[in-house]
């Protein structure tokens, strides 16, 4: 999964990036009391296209699932099967185009909401039931540790809670990005 033994990077890792949500798929949002809106969509891809960036400078080979504010599935192409577009082949389409290119790694950038503040924090979430469980697992704790490093460095404090594993925040069930039920290879 683009780790060597040691647990660093490989440089010739190929990376898929995706910024959740998009098109009318908007994710968390606030409204400030002057009327501005903070909307995760829009969070989520400039954080997205700035990692491309730094990844891309650092020599890494690099796709990304979208460049603007669309949902990745613009044809609603029926990708899972199921005799319907919905939600599931945009997050379909996200995989598929990781596979697409034989990325080693899928990144999706989330900012997510929510108002019980013993939750609010740092996650990095990872699945325990693919065969590469443990890599996964390797990279959540490697992209944590890097992540709240850069905060504390750049002046922010965030609750720490580590790599996580998907089905222990979804009562047992999976992120669908994660999920062993997705074509992701």
């Amino acid at each position: 999964l683009g780790l060597n033994p040691g647990g660093a990077f490989r440089r010739d890792a190929s990376i898929a990036l995706d910024a959740g949500h998009g098109g009318t798929e908007i994710g968390a949002s606030h409204r400030y009391p002057d009327g501005t809106l903070l909307v995760e969509k829009d969070l989520n891809l400039r954080v997205m296209l700035r990692l491309r960036d730094l990844l891309v400078q650092a020599g890494y080979q690099v796709t990304v699932t979208r460049t603007r504010d669309a949902q990745v599935n613009v044809d609603k192409k029926d990708l899972t099967g199921d005799g319907k577009a919905t939600l599931s082949d945009d997050l379909q389409a996200r995989v598929d185009t990781a596979n697409s290119v034989g990325a080693d790694v899928l990144v999706s950038v989330h900012f997510n909401g929510i108002s019980d503040p013993n939750r609010k924090g740092t996650y990095v979430f990872w699945d325990p039931d693919r065969p590469f469980a443990e890599r996964n697992r390797a990279l959540a704790e490697l992209v944590n540790s890097g992540i709240v490093r850069s905060m504390r460095e750049a002046g922010y404090s965030s609750a720490d809670h580590g790599a996580t594993r998907d089905t222990a925040v979804l009562g047992g069930e999976h992120y669908y990005l994660l999920s062993p039920k997705t074509n992701l290879v």
